[in-house]
């Protein structure tokens, strides 16, 4: 038996030891390190990254490795006889011994099999910008890459703050029920005290037990509420939802946010918004440049053994070449003209929506500023009402043990300073939200 006990105590305390208390920075980086959409961001990161080195190696040389072989059945033989050429007829009868020198010449052409290899290296010397531009567009493609992940960042982290700060408020809703529970238990205590003396009704009796009742229930709500709670920010963090995690019991420190010196200039949509401009003008350089002279170097270094003539090879050595060559495009219909005068019309859409969408987001901003002042009012008004019906349920209660209050106004008053510690919560909880949004919409939340 002593077995067991010692067995269930070691799960017990186990069970404790793997409840983990988070602060607001660790639940921030286990969302950070598990989300699935930040993972993506860096692999997009990645794959810009190789990108621009691609177009980069356009500047460079491209040195290839050329091998060919071909057969041919083409096969010719034939004889020349030269003394029947009149010229050697002359020298036949001016030389007689140089006649009967002159013998048929026998000759063989043949193809057969021919094969070359060879080292080529082209090196480009002007492109028309072609390549400065799509160089270019690759580095302005992995700025927007990296922005798109600060983006993708900052949301994780304003979900992941507003999962924990939701949190924060189930367990203080949580210690409102409880105090509020723990209030009317003491006041059904003393209802009956004065029922037993008679110096009070059932009725009054009934009223306090209906209302014990009803914060049973509300305990009940929040403990369901502390448990969802907690389960969405295991969703946020990218952990199993039934992991056993608990928060600290207020919520995280801040600091004083400057209102007034904030713009949108820092934010991952603003300076993505600047890189779409770019890229579309960089797309005007890349169209022109189809329609602007190319000049390439071409050096080429190998073997070639083709071409049997008389059973020996015409072509068996190595070589070298240098070729530069000049491509000038002339005509082809205003093709060119159009091209670059559709990119402009791209690059003026692009500015276009540039405007709209800042436009947007400096009131996206104004309005995070309002809402965050308005949060910040509602968390001193939620204080001094708070205030205010901690003292007024302090002067009830003391009236009421003095018979100079009914239960009635105890009730009242217990109500009040319920709700008026559930506004304040709320508040607070508002006003925290409230902040991290702002931070997001003036780009300054990190």
């Amino acid at each position: 038996m002593r077995k067991i006990v010692f067995f269930i105590g070691l799960m017990l305390g186990y069970s404790v030891i793997q409840a983990q208390t988070l602060s607001l920075a660790e639940c921030r980086e286990l969302a950070l390190k598990n989300n699935a959409n930040l993972a993506a961001s860096n692999y997009k990161i990645d794959q810009a990254n190789h990108t621009e080195r691609q177009y980069y190696a356009n500047y460079l040389p491209n040195f290839k490795l050329i091998g060919g072989a071909w057969y041919n059945s083409f096969n010719k033989s034939t004889s020349i006889n030269l003394a029947e050429y009149p010229i050697v007829q002359a020298l036949g009868t001016m030389f007689p011994d140089l006649a009967g020198m002159i013998q048929p010449i026998d000759l063989s052409f043949k193809t057969g099999l021919s094969y070359t290899a060879s080292l080529m290296l082209q090196q480009p010397i002007y492109m028309g910008g072609k390549i400065t531009a799509a160089h270019n567009m690759a580095k302005l493609g992995l700025d927007v890459a990296e922005q798109q992940k600060a983006l993708t960042t900052q949301e994780v982290l304003v979900q992941t703050d507003e999962a924990y700060v939701l949190a924060v408020k189930a367990k203080e809703m949580q210690k409102v029920a409880q105090q509020y529970n723990t209030m009317l238990q003491e006041l059904l205590r003393q209802v009956e005290s004065l029922k037993r003396h008679g110096m009070a009704a059932q009725n009054d009796l009934l009223r306090v037990q209906v209302k014990l009742n009803e914060s049973e229930l509300q305990l009940k709500k929040a403990e369901n509420a502390i448990r969802l709670s907690k389960m969405n920010l295991c969703h946020s963090m990218g952990m199993n939802l039934a992991s056993d995690i608990d928060v600290k019991d207020d919520y995280p420190e801040t600091a004083e946010v400057d209102m007034k010196s904030s713009g949108i200039e820092n934010r991952p949509e603003y300076i993505m918004l600047q890189k779409q401009v770019e890229v579309a003008n960089e797309q005007i350089k890349l169209n022109r440049s189809d329609f602007l002279p190319n000049v390439a170097l071409i050096l080429d270094y190998g073997y070639a053994n083709a071409f049997r003539f008389n059973h020996s090879s015409v072509l068996d050595d190595f070589s070298f070449n240098g070729l530069v060559t000049v491509s000038v495009p002339l005509f082809h219909f205003g093709e060119g003209a159009h091209k670059v005068k559709a990119a402009k019309a791209q690059k003026a859409v692009a500015e276009m929506q540039q405007r709209d969408l800042n436009e947007k987001m400096e009131l996206e901003l104004a309005q995070a500023a309002n809402n965050l002042d308005e949060a910040k009012l509602e968390v001193e008004v939620a204080q001094r009402s708070l205030s205010q019906a901690d003292e007024n349920l302090r002067i009830t209660n003391n009236q009421y043990k003095n018979g100079m209050s009914t239960l009635t106004e105890v009730l009242e008053a217990q109500t009040l300073w319920q709700q008026a510690y559930e506004s304040h919560t709320e508040a607070r909880f508002q006003e925290y939200l409230m902040r991290s949004k702002y931070l997001k919409a003036a780009g300054l939340l990190k």
